[in-house]
Formats: structure tokens, sequence, C-alpha cells
């Protein structure tokens, strides 16, 4: 099974900055074109309606594992730019919070971005694990 692993080490409130959207969900996480060209931010391209995610936050754990509906370009009144917004529904739990590389680590996955030890690198947003 492949997930899309999203750093939200800033803890940007997703849900509150964009709202419910009637049709695609809850917002999991937002994203620029200047983030998505940075070379170790590509695995955005691949994310697709039914994919699988969890988010990390600044503990750089995870526990909910949602599945993606759609990305819709909106504006972060926040940030004062457009964003790519990933929409997604809960798809299921971990019993417990698990670090990001332990998730990793364990279900025996992978992504050549990532470091030795599972971490994301300087600059990544996202990581395709497979």
């Amino acid at each position: 099974m492949s997930y899309f692993i999203l750093n939200n080490k800033r803890e940007r409130l997703h849900a509150e900055v964009y709202g419910r959207h009637n049709e695609l969900g809850v917002a999991l996480y937002d994203y620029d074109d200047k983030q998505a060209r940075h070379a170790f931010n590509h695995d955005f391209q691949e994310t697709k309606p039914g994919s699988l995610a969890l988010v990390f936050g600044k503990d750089r754990t995870v526990k909910n594992i949602f599945r993606v509906t759609g990305t819709k370009k909106k504006y972060a009144y926040d940030l004062k730019l457009d964003a790519y917004v990933s929409y997604g529904e809960l798809y299921k739990s971990l019993p417990e919070r698990l670090r990001y590389r332990d998730f990793i680590t364990l279900n025996r996955l992978s992504n050549p971005n990532l470091d030795p030890e599972n971490n994301f690198r300087r600059g990544m947003c996202v990581a395709h694990v497979y």
C-alpha cells in the first residue's frame, strides 16, 4: 500500500482556514506554486482522489489516515496567495500516535528523497511512500 505523508510542522489549521467543502470534505493541507516546484515536492503531482494521506505536525507524529477526495485552487487569505488545497475524509485511525518515520519503517515503505532514517529533508512538504 502507498501513502502520502504531508509535513505540517507549522501546524496550519487548514480546516479552519478553508472551511468544509460541500462535495470534497475537510481541508487537509495546502501548498503553493513555489512549494510544488521544489524538487523534493514533485510528489504533490501524484496525489489523486482515492490516495491515502497522513499529516504530521510539530510533534512529528501521525494518527489519522485520510482518503484524498480532491484538490481545489483557493485563495489563502491569511497568506495572501493562491494555494492548492487538498481535501479528504477520515479513512481510519492508527491505534496510537506514531512518529511518521516509524510509520514508514514499520510498514517497510520508502521514498528516495527521505534521508536514511526516513526523515524529511529541508524543504520537503510531501513524500509519496510505497
